[in-house]
């Protein structure tokens, strides 16, 4: 279904990558890659604020030197988001690195989102050097300053102030932004992340039923 979206909205040439040991059950649009090793390494680490998070650690592999095999430019979206509109205005923003500054604060507000970013490959490879070589010792580290989540502490810890930023109203919305109660999203809504247990496919509210079904139906090969 989402790379059946990006196709809607982004119709620019692009590769829609899944990282993943997973095999079966992938839309035509999508290129599976294997978990790399350095990034498997990661799935052991468990969440600072315990086993109910999603730990997401292997992520940052994606500022790896060796990520540069994904292409000069990433974006990273995560998988349970809903694109509700024309992509061009965020991928047009330039710099190394582009991180979402959320309009919810919860935790730190010198923070970054983790569901969304952009990055030129490879030039913020410090960052995975410095979290590889210990990583448990900067996530303890990082948890002590305040910071929460797990990748996205990270980033938040050594990226923010450094790096553009998308604006807070620049179209990209969290599940904490009054998501379930909404009759129809913003009109400015461009990404909608459903970060929590509730994921678009299983919410059987109008809109997102709506958007969802248009998605699965729509015919992205053909395009």
């Amino acid at each position: 279904m989402l790379a059946n979206a990006l196709r809607y909205w982004d119709r620019e040439p692009h590769r829609f990558i899944c990282i993943t040991d997973e095999k079966k059950g992938f839309n035509p649009l999508v290129e599976v890659m294997p978990l790399p090793s350095a990034a498997k390494a990661m799935t052991k680490i468990p969440a600072p604020q315990g086993k109910q998070f999603p730990s997401s650690y292997r992520r940052m592999w994606c500022f790896s030197e060796e990520a540069r095999v994904l292409g000069d430019k990433i974006i990273l979206l995560d998988v349970d988001c809903l694109i509700a509109g024309d992509l061009s205005k965020l991928w047009a923003a330039e710099g190394d690195f582009v991180g979402w500054k959320p309009m919810t604060i919860w935790g730190r507000e010198d923070r970054i989102g983790g569901g969304t970013w952009m990055l030129e490959t490879g030039k913020l490879a410090w960052l995975w050097e410095l979290f590889a070589s210990n990583p448990v010792a900067l996530i303890e580290e990082t948890k002590a300053k305040g910071w929460t989540g797990s990748d996205q502490a990270i980033m938040s810890r050594f990226l923010h102030n450094k790096y553009p930023q998308w604006p807070q109203r620049c179209g990209i919305y969290g599940s904490q932004d009054g998501v379930f109660i909404w009759d129809l999203p913003p009109k400015d809504a461009v990404i909608i992340h459903f970060n929590g247990d509730e994921k678009p496919w299983g919410l059987n509210k109008l809109w997102i039923r709506a958007l969802c079904n248009f998605y699965r139906s729509y015919n992205a090969t053909q395009s």
